[in-house]
């Protein structure tokens, strides 16, 4: 199981990574570079990682790193991103598909995610949609929360329900007491209140991904009709500090994990790579917003390869043969990401026009 956590967790990383804006990102590509090629040698010595309390550590500041794009995010969108999502989705899984290394139901889904994750990494935050949030919202759930949705769907969709509860409940206290404070201290309870929603939903035996992501959502949307906005809404990876802690642990992952190297699997990398590049052509091509006017097109298509190469070097084909844990992971991001949508509505009702 321990490859299987390195690989997804250090996608899941690598999306954080790629979407954040510190002050300064020269170091970004050849320490994603170095922590890739670490993955390919064996480690001196393997040390027994504490998987679940790095996963608590990183999963509510990943969150409020998304945390902007969620609270202006659309479901529906134009005919040109459509097409652009669909020839994306095609041609990332027929990588995997004709190369024989997975399942089609499981390539369809690996280009779904792949896809969701690539606009995700591009879109500006004034213009998002709903569905580039499934993807690292299906690798979360892969990795924490997916074997007991296996297992007993019914209970885990009662634990889901009641951290969403929890996360609501935690929202409005830390909503209560930034009242309180001054507006130097609401940097730190927004993310204290992300901890401490997925802490409390754990220990009671729900879902501290939706207890953390619902609290997130509700904090953010309260913080965003008061006027310190701006501080109640952080991005912990745009600070300098903790963008290099990211890479030191992409790269320390990158060094505890051991993917054999093959002819196919390069070619499959490689594929990626041209197919990341062709990706960001058409974007532009056709004027798809998070293609255009941010960078060169040269730039723009290495960072969409250069997540692809690492997606189809890490993706653990062996692991996942059986498509039902990739179809449970990405249903249960589309039932959190509406209800999310649904109980911000509800905070809005209640809340009132924006100040």
């Amino acid at each position: 199981m321990a490859d299987f956590e390195h690989a997804l967790f250090m996608l899941l990383l690598l999306v954080g990574i790629l979407s954040a804006n510190p002050p300064q990102r020269a170091w970004t590509i050849p320490a994603i570079a170095c922590g890739l090629a670490l993955a390919f040698l064996p480690p001196v010595f393997s040390l027994e990682l504490p998987w679940e309390l790095i996963f608590s550590l990183t999963l509510p500041l990943l969150f409020w790193q998304n945390a902007r794009h969620w609270l202006a995010a659309r479901w529906r969108a134009g005919w040109r991103e459509l097409l652009l999502w669909l020839l994306s989705i095609l041609a990332l899984g027929a990588i995997l598909g004709l190369s024989g290394a997975l399942p089609w139901a499981n390539s369809a889904l690996f280009g779904l995610i792949a896809t969701s994750i690539l606009w995700r990494a591009l879109e500006p935050k004034e213009n998002t949609y709903q569905i580039s949030q499934l993807g690292p919202l299906t690798l979360v759930f892969l990795l924490g929360e997916v074997a007991p949705a296996v297992e007993t769907p019914n209970r885990y969709l009662g634990g889901m329900m009641s951290g969403a509860a929890v996360g609501v409940g935690i929202a409005l206290l830390a909503i209560y007491a930034s009242k309180k404070l001054p507006d130097s201290w609401l940097g730190w309870l927004a993310i204290a209140q992300a901890y401490l929603a997925y802490g409390l939903a754990l220990a009671i035996e729900s879902s501290g991904v939706a207890a953390a992501l619902v609290s997130v959502a509700v904090y953010s949307e309260a913080g965003i009709r008061r006027k310190a906005a701006s501080l109640s809404l952080p991005a912990p990876l745009d600070r300098w500090p903790v963008f290099i802690l990211a890479l030191a642990l992409f790269v320390f992952l990158g060094w505890q994990t051991h993917q054999p190297l093959t002819w196919a699997l390069l070619l499959e990398a490689a594929a990626g790579l041209l197919v990341g590049w062709l990706i960001a052509w058409l974007g532009r091509r056709m004027g798809v917003a998070g293609f255009i006017g941010r960078s060169e097109l040269w730039q723009a298509g290495l960072r969409l390869g250069l997540f692809l190469f690492a997606a189809l070097l890490l993706w653990p084909r062996n692991l996942l043969v059986d498509a039902l844990p990739l179809l449970a992971a990405a249903s249960l991001a589309i039932m959190l990401t509406v209800l999310a949508v649904t109980l911000l509505s509800a905070v809005k009702n209640l809340a009132g026009p924006a100040k």
